[in-house]
Order: structure tokens, then sequence, then C-alpha cells
């Protein structure tokens, strides 16, 4: 098998993880490329695949770390392609399926040089959230990086905090070094994106919303603060965790939570698809074309393997 991978990549509830089944079914094997699938015991409220679909196709880099456990881009991406590279060794076909563009690109892309860790500032960086809250910080973020400000949650503190950081020690934003990222790639690759018109696509989120709070979501979320996680932590900032939690305190009324993870998922996946439709790699379908989908990956795959072998010669 040549050096290929291919991506499914979309807005959430679009349905990329039926078309990767689909694919990998025939092909090969998944590896995640969402940023909350990677955590254990959020499996409901980040839509995790359920055992059969594990079962009947090879899956990576799901549900495998603790909730207590931070995870950043490079780290997930050095464990992605260590699985990239045994699947080729396997030779079958990666499919990287997920919406975190940014993980993609890590995979996909050689690492960006961005500054590291600065401890000291971060730490002040933490305090400020602490005491004025993550409104105060995405306001900051959306004066000095707009475009950074744009792709994230108001409430995801951890990346808003790395953003501000990676400013305050370089004087460049995050969106200047993602720009000036080494456009080589490590595989040849196929990107598959997956999208609906809008008010469909809305309409999927928000029954899945209640699907998942039928199939036990606010149970997952009483079992992970019984077991001591802080819902402070980032996984707990994951769409929706924040709301239950809410619900569970008696903030917010069952209808008002319900409500409210629907707006924020449809925000989400509306922030999605602003990156993904920037990527001009992107080839465009809808769930329901799973032939032309087929013929498309078949037909790639076929001229990668005959670029592999010329370029040997």
């Amino acid at each position: 098998m040549p050096n290929v991978c291919v991506v499914i990549c979309g807005p959430t509830a679009v349905g990329k993880s039926s078309i990767a089944l689909k694919l990998a079914h025939e092909y090969g094997e998944i590896v995640n490329a969402d940023s909350r699938q990677v955590y254990k015991h959020l499996a409901i409220g980040t839509a995790q695949p359920s055992a059969h679909e594990k079962k009947n196709v090879r899956h990576h880099l799901y549900g495998y770390r603790s909730p207590r456990r931070l995870i950043n881009a490079a780290v997930y991406a050095r464990q992605a392609v260590r699985k990239i590279h045994r699947i080729h060794r396997r030779n079958n076909i990666p499919f990287l399926v997920g919406g975190t563009g940014l993980y993609i690109n890590a995979v996909i892309n050689n690492s960006v040089n961005v500054p590291g860790k600065n401890s000291a500032l971060r730490k002040k960086l933490y305090q400020h959230y602490t005491h004025e809250g993550a409104a105060a910080l995405y306001a900051d973020l959306l004066r000095y990086d707009p475009e950074s400000a744009h792709r994230l949650h108001p409430n995801d503190a951890v990346r808003i905090i790395r953003a501000l950081e990676i400013y305050y020690t370089s004087g460049k934003t995050l969106s200047e070094y993602m720009k000036c990222q080494n456009n080589e790639e490590r595989y040849l690759t196929l990107f598959i994106g997956i999208r609906l018109p809008r008010e469909e696509l809305y309409n999927r989120i928000n029954r899945r919303t209640r699907t998942m709070l039928s199939n036990g979501w606010i149970d997952e979320v009483k079992s992970l603060l019984h077991k001591g996680i802080d819902e402070k932590k980032h996984s707990l900032q994951s769409v929706g965790y924040r709301d239950i939690i809410a619900y569970l305190n008696g903030s917010v009324s069952y209808e008002e939570m319900v409500e409210s993870i629907q707006q924020q998922t449809r925000r989400y996946a509306k922030r999605q698809l602003t990156w993904f439709r920037n990527d001009h790699r992107v080839q465009w379908f809808s769930p329901n074309d799973i032939y032309r989908i087929k013929v498309a990956v078949t037909s790639w795959v076929d001229d990668a393997a005959d670029y592999t072998q010329r370029s040997s010669k």
C-alpha cells in the first residue's frame, strides 16, 4: 500500500462516521481526528463509535485518554502518525475521521514551529481566567487574534489561553503561524468533506441532542462527577457537558439545557464548516453520495499507487 491517507471531515452530526465505516469496511481502518472523542468515559456526549462498530472495523484513538489529562494537537499527532504507520504496514488505508481541523492538519502537514510552553505566563493567564472568567480572555483574543477567536468556543479556556500565550510570547498570532505552516504533506492525501444544507444539518443536530440525552448522557456526566473529575477540566468543557452540570446543579431547567446544547452544537458546526471551507483540498459530498465517494476513493488510491510506482523507478 502506498503512503496514503484519506481524510473524512466536516461538521458535527453530518454523518462522517457512517461514511467512514462503509469505506473502511472495504478498504482499511479508522483513526479518530476529533479532539473530544479521545477521552474515556465521554462516549455518549462526544458520539464515539459503538462497541459493535469497533468490532466490525478497526478503530484507533477513541476513548483512550483519561479525562483528567490534557491533550494538544502535537501530542495527538505523534500518536496518530504512529497508528497510521502501523496501518500502512498491514497494507490497509488509514481513514482519518473527525471535525477538528487543527488535529487533521497536525497529522497531514509537517509541524508548525510555534513557541513552546511559557509556564510563568500561562500561570498568570489561568489566574486571570479564575478571577475574570473565560469571557475576559476571549475578549483579549478577539482583540489580538480575531481569526483564531472565531474558530474557538468562547468557553474553551485551554485553547484561548494557549493562543494568547503564543501571541504574548512571540508577538505573532496563532493564525499567522498556521499560515506559515509547511505545506509539504506526510502522505498522499484525499480530503473528503461531508456537508448538508444548513437547515437539514441543524435539524439533525437538534434530533441527535435529544437522542444522546435519552441514551444516558446525563448519567454519563453524573458518573464523571462521581469519579471526582473536576468540572473545570478541559474534557468537561466539551459541548453540552457544562449545560448538563448546570442542570444537575438546578441552575437551569431540562428544556433550557436541551436548547442550550442544541444552540452550542449548531455554533460549533458553523465554526467547523468555516474551517474546512477555507481548505482548498477538500472535495465536498452529501452523506447520501456513498457511491460517488467510493468511486473517488478507489480511483484516487489507484492513481496514488501508480504515482508511487513511477516515483520509485
